[in-house]
């Protein structure tokens, strides 16, 4: 009720980056309930304004947001494609944190698609600049999804290690 409420003012005062926003939230709260092509609606409504505003910050959040919808789909491919171009988006925007959430969400989807040495070094990469760039959440997610990888391999032991220490990361 709130973003739509603030949609509404932000329409009528034709403030773009406010509708935007206003919608992309209305977007994420249609994808935490599982409400993947609402979702998507509303994050590809969000990109049309983004793209024609000029606004890349905004669009690389969108592609992240975009290709977690596709990866919770089962669309890896389409996932993948996302987060690669979140990825180029960030890295020539020098944004240094999102690239390191494209980067370790682009090695996740490697894993799903069978693609064990590729996915590991991306998670790496991505594990790397978020520590360097001091990302707690994504850090994380790089030793979550380096315990899905050891696990996807057979590796139990190493998958157990990786999410425990993704667990006190968590924790902190």
């Amino acid at each position: 009720e709130f973003f739509t409420d603030a949609l509404v003012t932000y329409r009528r005062i034709d403030n773009h980056r406010g509708v935007i926003g206003a919608t992309m939230n209305l977007g994420l709260l249609k994808k935490n309930a599982c409400e993947f092509e609402a979702a998507l609606a509303l994050f590809n409504k969000s990109m049309a304004l983004a793209k024609q505003h000029a606004l890349h910050g905004i669009r690389i959040s969108l592609l992240l947001n975009i290709g977690i919808v596709y990866f919770k789909q089962g669309r890896h491919r389409d996932a993948s494609e996302m987060f690669i171009r979140a990825r180029r988006l960030a890295r020539e925007a020098g944004d240094e944190g999102k690239a390191a959430r494209a980067t370790t969400s682009l090695g996740r989807v490697q894993i799903q698609l069978g693609n064990f040495r590729r996915a590991e070094q991306l998670l790496l990469e991505g594990r790397v600049l978020a520590e360097k760039n001091r990302q707690q959440r994504s850090l994380a997610l790089a030793d979550e999804f380096l315990g899905e990888l050891a696990e996807a391999k057979g590796d139990l032991e190493a998958a157990l290690a990786n999410y425990e220490l993704a667990l006190e990361l968590a924790k902190q």
